[in-house]
């Protein structure tokens, strides 16, 4: 993207908008030990100033040296790793994140009732269980939110395996529950 400014004295100056890559940040490290200002820097990679000071934040590390002493260094690796994992929380907040008691209710029936993640979710749409909750997700949302954690009790460990088990906690096999099963009479 390119805007162009009109500057005070009525030069054109083009401003770009980009994320620094990875050489960008190799360069921004030479240009700091070579004792480049900030806006030196910027004006060498062709971005706004503050664009280098956010950078330089992110990658500031305090380093020891040999003699004990302390000083401020910029590694290009930590500020594209810091970066890397800013990138990857990115997005619109989690669905679930309003509605507790569906979180709560997700969580018992997978780890207290051994339902699968599928089976929830079949439950709640057969039943017209959503009805009792602000929020409504799809499987695809419940797996990944498991995949990331965000629930208390519940990891990839605790889903049914193959399909047809579920390990428990104690590492016992029990039967997994599927929305709509009717359970056999003994």
């Amino acid at each position: 993207m390119v805007l162009l400014f009109i500057g005070q004295e009525g030069t054109d100056m083009a401003r770009r908008f980009k994320h620094l890559s990875k050489s960008d940040r190799i360069k921004i490290e030479a240009l700091k030990k070579a004792k480049h200002t900030p806006a030196e820097i910027a004006d060498e990679l062709g971005v706004d100033r503050s664009t280098i000071y956010r950078e330089l934040k992110r990658g500031t590390f305090i380093a020891k040296n040999s003699d004990l002493t302390e000083e401020e260094r910029y590694s290009p690796d930590i500020a594209d790793n810091k970066y890397r994992e800013n990138l990857k929380n990115k997005g619109p907040g989690l669905k679930i994140g309003n509605d507790q008691a569906l979180a709560d209710y997700i969580e018992d029936k997978i780890y207290r009732e051994k339902y699968s993640p599928d089976a929830v979710i079949g439950e709640l749409t057969a039943t017209n269980g959503w009805s009792k909750f602000k929020t409504r997700i799809c499987t695809t949302t419940l797996y990944s939110y498991i995949e990331k954690d965000i629930f208390l009790k519940l990891a990839n460990k605790n889903l049914p395996a193959n399909g047809t088990a579920w390990a428990g906690s104690a590492g016992t096999v029990g039967t997994m529950v599927i929305a709509g099963a009717v359970p056999k009479q003994s």
